[in-house]
């Protein structure tokens, strides 16, 4: 049973309404909101900053916020979401930076091929319909300035540039989020986190045929 509310307020939006917290946004939300409330981004927020790499429409922004967080970074390529997040950021009354930029190797642009914007934006094959140009900032700088306690990266095949975070600067961090986009990205980084001094504390692993996953490392 959920635990709760959807009322649609226009034609393409959403009002969701849960003990905590309220958030606008297109129906996309719901499967967001779903994960958010079935706990599997549950941890102790309370008075740490929060690095959100992949902030969608800001719900999960908002999420961190509601459990406690001092202030939350926001890092969101596609710039059709902003006004979304700095609704949502306000409904909420949520501390927050929010920066329209995707993560990377080093800073540049890159230019994504899409049919349509939604949560599987950025792994959509070559020749798409469209495509979008966005800026990436390097990965280990995004870490270092966000003065981050806790992140969470979820940002459809980008987690890979963590490959090239030191683990000094890894460590900055008590506790990383990370989902997987392909069955070999996960092999690394589970490597390059343990070898940097973090245990798997969390793993939510749908099995081999289904190249979406996620776990929670924690530093030790």
């Amino acid at each position: 049973m959920k635990k709760y509310q959807v009322q649609q307020i226009s034609a393409e939006s959403f009002k969701f309404t849960t003990n905590s917290y309220q958030l606008v946004g297109s129906l996309l939300l719901l499967h967001n909101v779903d994960e958010m409330e079935s706990g599997v981004y549950n941890y102790d927020y309370k008075d740490k900053v929060v690095l959100d790499v992949g902030g969608f429409e800001g719900d999960s922004a908002v999420f961190f916020w509601s459990k406690g967080a001092r202030k939350v970074v926001v890092y969101e390529p596609v710039v059709e979401h902003h006004l979304v997040i700095c609704e949502n950021i306000c409904l909420n009354s949520v501390v927050a930076e929010v920066y329209s930029a995707g993560i990377g190797v080093g800073d540049g642009v890159r230019v994504v091929a899409y049919d349509k914007i939604d949560l599987g934006f950025g792994l959509e094959p070559e020749g798409s319909l469209n495509s979008l140009s966005i800026e990436i900032r390097d990965v280990s700088r995004v870490i270092v300035e966000s003065g981050a306690d806790v992140a969470k990266f979820d940002c459809e095949g980008a987690e890979i540039s963590l490959i090239s975070v030191s683990a000094e600067t890894l460590r900055q961090l008590e506790y990383v989020i990370v989902e997987f986009h392909s069955r070999q990205i996960r092999r690394q980084l589970v490597e390059k986190f343990e070898s940097s001094g973090f245990v798997v504390h969390y793993d939510i692993d749908h099995g081999s045929d289904d190249p979406i996953s996620l776990i929670h490392f924690k530093r030790v």
